[in-house]
């Protein structure tokens, strides 16, 4: 796999912060489903940011709605590395409709990890700190199979090695970045002034 191709690929996680990885961060085995996760979540008045609906088996569907309207399709599984409560988002092949042949060639699909905090009475989430792991990285170059690439981190460990490492740095000061903190929406709820 060449540099080049990866970079497209990365372009959508460094927008958000986030550390992509070629393989899943769970395991079968570690994988979970919850209830209270289901729903629209955002901010109150506003549009639905995420948008999580129940996939096949104890997969989530997941729409993220950016600022400027424009959506993102994933697969989520929801899994325990130790205590912690983690997300695993896989783009869907739906995302990826608009473009054309030759640019969906380009693009390498990976996966992202967030910490989900807590459901109630917000839902609260976080993305594994890119800054946090690009200097822990330089300082320990063995502790997780990676790549550099265009000066970002693409991680390329196994599952099982991901999920280890995220045990071993859930409550590692800075490790993961705040991202966002959601109330539960109504569905189709209009902000004001726009119905």
């Amino acid at each position: 796999m060449t540099k080049k191709i990866l970079v497209s690929a990365l372009v959508s996680a460094l927008a958000c912060g986030c550390l992509p990885s070629l393989n899943a961060y769970y395991t079968e085995d570690s994988v979970v489903f919850m209830e209270k996760l289901l729903g629209a979540w955002g901010e109150p008045g506003a549009a639905p940011v995420w948008e999580v609906s129940r996939g096949s088996g104890k997969t989530y569907r997941l729409i993220q709605t950016d600022e400027d309207g424009n959506r993102g399709y994933f697969d989520g599984h929801l899994f325990k590395a130790g205590d912690t409560l983690l997300l695993d988002l896989y783009p869907r092949e739906e995302g990826m409709a608009r473009l054309n042949k030759v640019m969906r060639l380009q693009l390498v699909p990976t996966h992202l990890v967030m910490r989900i905090e807590h459901t109630e009475p917000r839902l609260k989430l976080s993305f594994l700190n890119p800054d946090w792991l690009k200097d822990y990285l330089e300082e320990n170059p063995g502790a997780l199979a990676h790549e550099k690439v265009a000066d970002t981190i693409l991680l390329t460990a196994q599952p099982n090695e991901l999920q280890d490492f995220l045990k071993a740095h859930a409550a590692t000061p800075d490790a993961f970045k705040n991202f966002a903190e959601l109330a539960r929406c109504v569905c189709g709820e209009s902000p004001p002034g726009k119905e």
